[in-house]
């Protein structure tokens, strides 16, 4: 989670492509709440692992 300044609150995932770092985000809370933003890093986690790049994919 990213807790900007202002107070939002952020869902981030920080991953590595390609050699380089990439960041997607999953949502702001509470909209997006904890077990959502879980669920879709799980989700992501599998692809940079098969050569598909997450943001692509999106």
């Amino acid at each position: 989670m990213l807790v900007k300044p202002g107070g939002a609150k952020l869902w981030r995932w920080n991953y590595d492509f390609a050699g380089k770092t990439e960041t997607m985000a999953l949502g702001g809370w509470p909209k997006v709440s904890e077990k959502e933003a879980r669920a879709a890093h799980a989700a992501g986690r599998q692809l940079p692992r098969l050569g598909v790049d997450p943001m692509q994919r999106r």
